[in-house]
């Protein structure tokens, strides 16, 4: 004889045991998005990854598919085709922000491709690391940056852009990363107080 055993028939929250059943099996499946969504970002750096992610941004490769621009080629002076991997990843002036943005003491790492920042992200936002803020923030200013190119206006400078990264970020961040490096050269330099 089979044992009895309990039966789900009505659930409390109000979801019918089909919409139970249809929900579990999409349970491992993790929107990619997700990543950006939880970061902690401004809403309009939010937004502007999200597009990155789906593939909305209108770069000049992305226009020229659609027949609406001819120059296929980064406006901000790279001679490279400017697509996502570009945009993200391999643009000169964002590989300057960030290095200008490593020599005050902010260190982000660098990535070869889309696929490959996405990770990271991914990982960066499991170990609740900062670098994914800066970075995050660092390409949605230079893209600012290329659209005002883009349409006549003056170009920010590195540092101004630089400056603008680290106001845009929260105090508690602010404060959390510059007590690890005073931290770190107090050790290294032998003044570290005896308790």
């Amino acid at each position: 004889m089979d044992a009895d055993s309990l039966e789900l028939i009505k659930s409390p929250l109000g979801t019918s045991i089909l919409a139970i059943c249809y929900d579990s099996l999409f349970r491992c499946e993790e929107n990619q998005v997700c990543t950006i969504l939880k970061l902690g970002l401004r809403p309009r750096e939010s937004i502007f990854w999200w597009r990155v992610y789906m593939d909305l941004i209108p770069m000049c490769g992305w226009l020229h598919r659609r027949g609406l621009c001819a120059d296929v080629l980064c406006p901000m002076g790279c001679n490279q085709l400017e697509e996502l991997n570009h945009v993200t990843t391999q643009c000169k002036k964002l590989d300057e922000v960030l290095r200008r943005l490593e020599a005050w003491g902010f260190p982000t790492p660098r990535f070869t491709s889309l696929d490959e920042l996405k990770g990271a992200l991914k990982g960066g936002l499991l170990t609740k690391a900062s670098w994914p803020l800066l970075y995050c923030a660092a390409v949605h200013l230079c893209w600012g940056n290329r659209n005002a190119i883009r349409h006549g206006k003056n170009e920010s400078t590195i540092t101004m852009m630089a400056a603008k990264i680290l106001g845009s970020t929260t105090h508690s961040f602010f404060s959390r990363n510059l007590e690890q490096r005073f931290t770190k050269w107090a050790l290294s330099s032998g003044t570290a107080c005896a308790s």
